[in-house]
């Protein structure tokens, strides 16, 4: 695959090739109280950066309160071993809540 990333210290773009490996895993139930979940993780080595691994691994957990009522959350962690100049860290971690209502 192809990745555009921008410096953080200006305006310039790189392109690179990636060979991104991914494995998914996902449960789930239909009886009351639904519940799903997903972990998927991504090993993504550089083919134009020598050396260069990415890594993404997220998890999302959903489960219904009441009948169709849901709260779920999902966390992803992307790393990088080698990140563009200027970045402030090789690490991300996202969390992320959510409500929702299926009908």
């Amino acid at each position: 695959s192809e990745t555009t990333e921008q410096s953080t210290s200006g305006p310039e773009f790189t392109t690179h090739l990636e060979a991104p490996l991914t494995m998914e895993f996902e449960t789930f139930t239909y009886s009351t109280p639904k519940r799903d979940v997903t972990l998927s993780f991504a090993l993504i080595p550089s083919l134009t950066i020598p050396e260069r691994i990415r890594t993404e691994l997220n998890a999302k957990v959903k489960w219904e309160i009441v009948k169709d009522f849901f709260v779920a959350l999902s966390a992803l962690n992307s790393t990088d071993n080698k990140p563009p100049e200027g970045a402030q860290s090789n690490t991300d971690l996202t969390l992320t809540p959510s409500l929702g209502y299926t009908f």
